[in-house]
């Protein structure tokens, strides 16, 4: 995509191979779904802007999705799901090499399927809820080692099913965090820490640890 292209359509799904060049803005009157019919792959290279009223689904059914973010890029919906599909055979995978993604309402990581975050420069922001590991069977994971998290709502690193959260690098601000947040042995979540700086801000709550495996 070069220029500007707006689709009024409810929903764009996508397989093979998408490039958003670093001029061009692609919006979405619905939702932006990348690899969502079963048994589809999708790569998206975004270097320009994304922008849905909606979701973003990166991978659904048992489609293998790919979203790769670039210096200068810009990606914008209303809620987010990586590894959405409605079974545990979905993947979703969210590089991020630099530019500033950010969902206003909520983020999903492992939503029903797997779901992964390399972040290795750039801005991850969720106004809302932040859920890694959302639904029995399903794992979310994020891997940070450069850039800047931000989560103003709950962040559930673990939230019915497996939440994994490794740091090597990076600053990630968080309101309140919860790992393992339903009590079941199916539920775990997890938080390695080996570099970088986490801040959490809340005044009620700040980590809480272990209602499922923590």
């Amino acid at each position: 995509v070069s220029g500007t292209l707006t689709n009024t359509a409810t929903s764009l799904y996508a397989n093979g191979t998408v490039t958003i060049a670093s001029n061009a803005v692609l919006g979405v009157a619905g939702q932006p779904q990348f690899a969502w019919n079963n048994g589809n792959t999708n790569t998206a290279n975004v270097y320009g802007t994304l922008i849905g009223t909606d979701w973003l689904c990166i991978g659904g059914g048992t489609g293998v999705g790919t979203l790769n973010m670039y210096e200068g890029s810009y990606v914008r919906t209303v809620n987010g799901t990586i590894g959405a599909g409605w079974n545990s055979a979905s993947v979703g995978t969210l590089n991020l090499f630099g530019g500033f993604y950010t969902n206003t309402t909520l983020q999903h990581i492992g939503e029903h399927g797997k779901g992964t975050v390399n972040q290795f420069a750039g801005t991850n922001s969720v106004v809302g809820s932040f859920n890694f590991g959302s639904s029995a069977g399903s794992v979310g994971t994020m891997n940070l080692s450069g850039g800047h998290v931000f989560a103003f709502g709950d962040t559930l690193i673990g939230n019915t099913g497996v939440g994994i959260w490794n740091q090597t690098g990076g600053t990630g601000v968080f309101n309140r965090v919860s790992l393992g947040q339903v009590a079941n042995a199916a539920c775990v979540g997890t938080m390695n820490l080996s570099g970088g700086t986490i801040t959490i801000r809340s005044t009620s709550f700040d980590l809480r640890v272990g209602r499922g495996t923590g």
